[in-house]
């Protein structure tokens, strides 16, 4: 990479198992050039790379800081039974993100959510044992009945006919009738012997929403935005860098909602086998909501003793951080208050009402916590003074360590 021209510096580093090059061009040289220049010369290093090893590659010519806008893929109202997420995932990458990346100034086109569809091959391991098969013979076999070949060509009078053989796979039974090889009798061991092809998904580490369906908790963060910037217009605080990018560090309070619908199916409501009535929902929530009451707040006094320090300093490290300190405390406090008010209010409105509620992921993950964190916080309460003894000694020795710490908040 060295002798391309127009380079203004090359860096590198290398780990176990990857390795990456960054390419620095002058300012005016038109990146599709660029890259053009970095192609050609992968070309060649491909060549010199020991099989297995991996094939080098360019990043793509934007990341996610570039981009500029999102769209979903769905179904119309009423037909949402229609297409599943494995589908609407292949309509996205196969039909809708070719055609985009057509589209003049649309540099890449990032797929997720959904499952990604995917040919899958449970192999039996005592079919495989009998039929002397071994693993290394199933990829061989998929690698081998999964390409097109060429052949001669057969002239007959002024034409001539090309001889090819597609062997692509087009469906599932492509799969199942594909040979792995003969036995010993000469009868014919296929893939469908020895495993069974289904379609499937890789691993989902992910979901989104569409048009704030779904999470009353996610409408907290706009409203806890505009709580923040309403009180920094009245106390004053300018909308600079630090107060502006302070709004990335607060979390978001308002998860009573959830914990409501955890709590009227932990009551055995589920057995009433009707809706509940508006009253009863009420009373599900308001309980719900008490429950988190007092761990809200104590969460959020935590988190607001954090800043505290901060909003203390004097001098160019007040002007510079206090603005920071005093928006992560405004929204911090506009999520607390809309998670012990509007929270619990649009929770009663809008949750279902149905008991026939089956838990989710989220249900399942938060029980399991649950089981470990309540015999803690229960020898915790019967071990009390043990607790403030320990954390007496804790503060004190932080409080040590603070005040033999030095002065400069921000080095010269």
């Amino acid at each position: 990479m060295a002798t391309i021209p127009e380079l203004e510096e090359i860096r590198s580093f290398s780990r176990f198992g990857l390795s990456v090059v960054t390419i620095v061009f002058k300012e005016d040289v038109d990146v599709y050039w660029a890259r053009q220049q970095v192609s050609e010369r992968l070309t060649d290093v491909q060549a010199q790379i020991p099989p297995g090893v991996g094939q080098p590659g360019m990043a793509p010519i934007t990341t996610g800081l570039g981009e500029i806008y999102q769209y979903v893929v769905g179904t119309e109202k009423g037909y949402e039974d229609q297409y599943d997420a494995r589908e609407l995932r292949t309509i996205q990458d196969w039909i809708v993100r070719r055609q985009l990346l057509g589209t003049p100034g649309v540099a890449d086109v990032s797929s997720f959510g959904g499952y990604l569809k995917q040919y899958e091959i449970a192999i039996d391991p005592d079919r495989l044992k009998a039929m002397n098969v071994s693993i290394a013979d199933i990829f061989q076999a998929l690698e081998e009945n999964n390409e097109n070949t060429g052949g001669a060509y057969i002239e007959k009078n002024l034409s001539a006919y090309f001889i090819r053989s597609e062997g692509l796979v087009s469906d599932m039974d492509d799969i199942r009738n594909m040979l792995i090889k003969n036995n010993p009798d000469g009868i014919p061991v296929l893939i469908k012997d020895v495993a069974e092809v289904k379609l499937g998904n890789s691993v989902r580490y992910g979901a989104t929403t569409r048009d704030g369906e779904g999470l009353i908790v996610a409408s907290v963060i706009p409203l806890a935005l505009l709580f923040a910037f309403g009180m920094m217009n009245f106390f004053g605080v300018s909308g600079n860098l630090m107060s502006l990018g302070a709004i990335d560090f607060w979390v978001d309070r308002g998860w009573g909602g959830h914990h409501c619908r955890g709590h009227v199916a932990s009551l055995g409501l589920l057995k009433l086998g009707r809706k509940l009535t508006q009253n009863e929902m009420d009373e599900e929530v308001y309980q719900s909501a008490s429950k988190i009451r007092n761990s809200a707040a104590f969460g959020e006094i935590i988190i607001l003793i954090v800043y505290l320090p901060i909003l203390a300093l004097v001098g160019i490290e007040g002007k510079m951080f206090g603005p920071m300190a005093q928006t992560v405390s405004f929204a911090i406090l506009g999520a607390f208050i809309l998670s012990l008010t509007y929270v619990p209010m649009m929770s009663a409105l809008v949750l279902s009402k149905n008991t026939d509620y089956k838990p989710n992921i989220s249900d399942k993950l938060m029980a399991f916590f649950h089981r470990l964190y309540d015999p803690a916080i229960r020898w915790s309460m019967h071990k009390r003074p043990l607790i403030l003894i320990l954390t007496a000694g804790l503060f004190l020795a932080s409080f040590w360590v603070f005040s033999n710490m030095g002065g400069e908040f921000i080095q010269p």
